[in-house]
């Protein structure tokens, strides 16, 4: 299906058309038939006026403008008993246009039937001179609809003044890498248009993209203002983008009835397709340069496969030097204790020396005194052989003392065997002259005549017995 066959979307000739801004290029021509109300910024004189020295516009395109609009509300420029009658609104590089696009939106609920349709084209920031400006939010345009704008945004003016851009000398291009990029105006011409626009009155309009939409970008919003509850569109269906722009058709209704989270979801992947999009933006405009950082980048890779690998060996390497290190430090931690000790050693090698020679010098007083001692000693010895031989002596002495003593002590024995017995023959004696002493006694009583005689016998004999016996003891005593 091709653009203008798209743009008409189920439009026939028999359908009401309003046809916002077509200028020198409408989609749906009175001249070709289409059942068209135009609506145009300046009437058709205007714009023959406007573009009768552009080379590139064909003036008998251009077809009278059935209403003029040039501020406030879209429905205020249009006849009353018009409002509800339209079957389709097209509306071909417009909206970015309009100050107050949310305002457009519920103006156009009036003047479309309620099962008519909105059919948008719509330049896609990322093949256009909007490439370096900020994406349109939902808030931006909110911002614009409670403030009823009807004129463009000091910021707006600027950025378009600024920050417009043509890629290869063009200002719009489709799906391709572009290469080169300049700014549409130097800086002191931006800052000269800025200067003229503060010194302007507020009723001087100044026309500029205020929104800036790729198509995700643009659901996105529609989502976010039917859920608001501000406008009663929803997104039918996106074409594109095809060349600089993409196709958006709007019917009326929120869409199917939806629950906050299936919202929610919605919004997220809206929100994550534009990064997908800013993707696809930096792709074309960097493929180039991309292809030529991914061959840097795989011969960089093969570089770094390469120093990996040599990494590896060096690694290895490495670890085998630690560990032979490792090895070498312990050797060195030995051979330092070692030298440590060996130090002690001869340390203590020293102090032994000189103690040796200590030694060696109390050895020779030692050894003088030792001779001294072996000369004292030798005398000992000769004395003490003399006191052996007189120590032998006195042994044999002895033993023949000990012989003797042992003899003595036989005869001791004897005698006082002897001397028990002369003690009990005392004892018997005494006894036996008690008895007769006794018997003196009576018989000197009686006889004492007859006995006189033989008791002094027996006196006697008892003397003498007495007498040996105090000699034998004397002599024991004696010998003893």
């Amino acid at each position: 299906m091709d653009r203008m066959t798209r743009l008409r979307g189920t439009s026939t000739r028999l359908s009401r058309i309003l046809e916002i801004g077509p200028s020198h290029a409408p989609v749906a021509p009175k001249a070709d038939g289409w059942n068209s109300f135009v609506v145009d910024h300046a009437t058709r004189e205007e714009l023959w006026q406007k573009y009768q020295h552009d080379p590139t516009v064909n003036l008998n395109a251009i077809e009278a403008v059935d209403a003029v609009w040039r501020g406030g509300a879209l429905d205020a420029a249009i006849p009353n008993d018009l409002h509800g009658t339209f079957d389709t609104l097209i509306a071909s590089h417009v909206i970015e246009h309009l100050p107050d696009l949310a305002g457009f939106l519920v103006a156009a609920q009036r003047l479309l039937t309620p099962s008519g349709t909105i059919v948008l084209a719509i330049p896609d920031r990322r093949y256009c001179f909007d490439y370096f400006k900020p994406a349109t939010l939902t808030g931006d345009v909110l911002e614009a609809y409670v403030a009823q704008r009807s004129r463009h945004a000091t910021r707006t003016l600027w950025n378009q003044m600024a920050y417009s851009v043509a890629w290869d000398g063009a200002t719009a291009w489709g799906q391709h890498r572009v290469h080169e990029a300049a700014f549409t105006s130097d800086f002191e011409h931006a800052k000269a248009r800025f200067a003229s626009f503060r010194n302007g009155t507020a009723d001087d309009y100044i026309d500029c993209h205020t929104w800036h939409f790729t198509p995700a970008g643009f659901a996105l919003v529609i989502l976010e203002l039917g859920q608001l509850d501000v406008i009663d569109w929803y997104l039918d269906s996106l074409h594109g983008p095809e060349g600089c722009e993409f196709i958006a058709i709007l019917r009326r209704g929120i869409g199917a009835e939806k629950g906050s989270a299936v919202v929610q979801q919605d919004r997220m992947r809206l929100l994550r397709q534009q990064l997908t999009e800013m993707l696809e933006q930096l792709d074309f405009v960097l493929g180039t340069a991309r292809a030529e950082m991914e061959h840097a980048a795989a011969a960089q890779r093969d570089e770094i496969t390469a120093l990996r690998d040599t990494l590896y060996v060096r690694t290895a390497e490495l670890a085998a030097a630690k560990h032979e290190l490792a090895v070498h430090r312990e050797e060195v931690s030995t051979l330092r204790c070692i030298l440590y000790e060996r130090h002690g050693q001869e340390v203590e090698l020293a102090e032994a020396e000189h103690t040796v020679a200590a030694q060696r010098e109390e050895l020779s007083a030692l050894r003088g005194a030792l001779e001294e001692r072996t000369v004292a000693l030798t005398d000992t010895e000769q004395s003490a052989a003399a006191q052996r031989h007189e120590a032998t002596t006195l042994r044999g002495s002895l033993e023949q003392r000990q012989r003797e003593l042992t003899r003595v002590q036989r005869l001791l024995d004897l005698r006082n065997t002897d001397l028990r017995f002369a003690q009990s023959r005392m004892a018997s004696l005494t006894a036996l002259a008690e008895q007769w002493q006794k018997e003196r006694d009576i018989i000197l009583t009686s006889r004492s005549w007859r006995i006189t005689e033989p008791l002094r016998a027996v006196s006697g004999a008892v003397r003498m017995v007495a007498q040996r016996v105090r000699s034998r003891r004397m002599a024991v005593h004696g010998s003893g």
